[in-house]
């Protein structure tokens, strides 16, 4: 289980330096007191806005082929992901590892949950324990997590792409329909 552990502590570093070059470098990605609900209507995704002025949380929504989600920055400073991501099983199978999410608590001790089946976007409160009871694929899930987000921190340090490369489609509306 430490493995885990350390993993995850890892995955929160870039997950938190991957935030700040988008704070920095694509700040209209970042959302504040805004609460948006995805969803598809008549086979086309909807988005929906909800205003939250007492929302202090911080959101950066990404996607890629691999993995798409959002890396939250708590009003305390604490950072927290949640992620839905691709990887390949013992059997050589693509597969998707519907939710991970991984965060520090209050305590500062380290929360890993998530799901097999379902979405990244489903409630929290749904996640399992993923440090005391590990879904069978989680740890090859987890390694092609960190891989991910390690290839889009590196393309985002080295401008290999554009920053607004990540952001999902409905962010990319939302930001047509503002400008």
């Amino acid at each position: 289980m430490e493995i885990i552990k350390e993993k995850a502590y890892e995955i929160l570093d870039i997950s938190k330096k991957i935030y700040q070059i988008q704070e920095r470098d694509n700040p209209t990605a970042i959302f504040g007191d805004k609460t948006f609900l995805i969803g598809t209507e008549e086979d086309r995704e909807a988005v929906s806005v909800e205003r939250n002025y007492e929302k202090k949380d911080r959101s950066y929504y990404f996607e890629t082929p691999e993995i798409d989600g959002v890396i939250i920055k708590r009003e305390n400073g604490n950072y927290c992901i949640k992620a839905m991501v691709k990887y390949i099983n013992a059997n050589n199978q693509d597969l998707w590892f519907a939710k991970i999410r991984i965060e520090n608590s209050y305590d500062e001790n380290i929360q890993i949950m998530g799901k097999w089946g379902g979405s990244w976007e489903d409630s929290d409160c749904e996640d399992e324990n993923q440090i005391k009871n590990p879904s069978l694929d989680f740890p090859l899930a987890l390694d092609s997590m960190k891989n991910h987000l390690v290839g889009i921190l590196n393309q985002l340090w080295n401008n290999e792409l554009s920053s607004e490369t990540y952001d999902p489609g409905w962010v990319k509306k939302l930001k047509l329909y503002n400008n």
